[in-house]
């Protein structure tokens, strides 16, 4: 797991977007990604960025793109298909004309210190054995941090559909940003789902 010093945005200055087509890639700085190829010609790529991720999904014509981001990040407006903002503690649906459908839920959950340390661990300790993690210090203007930062993504294939689950830790804070993601096959597809490589 890589360790990096960051400027990490606070959770009540967080938005999550799906764009149809991928924002210019100069928006980003990418610190870590992997490629998920799967059956059937999808694709899955995710991305660590400073601010959040971004995680894109290709299925023929097909592509969906959600990124988190700090709300000071200037992403476009124009092809936005969801907003929400996770200390609000918001869900969303966008269906497609091909069956397709892609559902979010996004939180925020403060914790005390002890839960939050106990949770901080038990996260790292999975994110060893799967997924794509990066562990980071976040800057916090001369104070010492007492618990490095973590951002975790991982994929799971389940019939029909893929699953996406995003952690991102603020340890100043002691909030855990929470993103459960799922972009389920059309029920005329074939029914062994998706090939994850996560």
């Amino acid at each position: 797991m890589t360790t990096e010093v960051l400027v990490q945005p606070g959770t009540g200055d967080l938005e999550l977007v799906l764009f149809r087509r991928f924002p210019h890639p100069e928006l980003f700085r990418v610190l870590q990604s992997r490629e998920v190829l799967s059956r059937g010609g999808e694709k899955v790529i995710c991305r660590i960025t400073p601010s959040g991720h971004a995680i894109s999904w290709y299925q023929g014509d097909l592509e969906l793109h959600q990124v988190l981001a700090a709300t000071g990040d200037q992403l476009p407006q124009s092809g936005r298909l969801l907003t929400r903002r996770p200390d609000r503690g918001q869900g969303g649906h966008v269906e497609f004309a091909t069956g397709w459908r892609y559902e979010t839920l996004v939180s925020v959950e403060q914790m005390r210190a002890p839960q939050y340390a106990q949770f901080h661990d038990d996260l790292e300790s999975d994110a060893r054995r799967r997924g794509l993690s990066l562990r980071f210090w976040p800057e916090l203007g001369g104070r010492e941090p007492w618990l490095p930062g973590l951002a975790v993504l991982w994929a799971e294939s389940r019939p029909g559909c893929l699953v996406i689950s995003a952690f991102h830790t603020h340890p100043a804070e002691c909030k855990i940003v929470r993103i459960q993601s799922l972009i389920e096959q059309p029920q005329s597809a074939a029914p062994w789902g998706f090939q994850s490589g996560f």
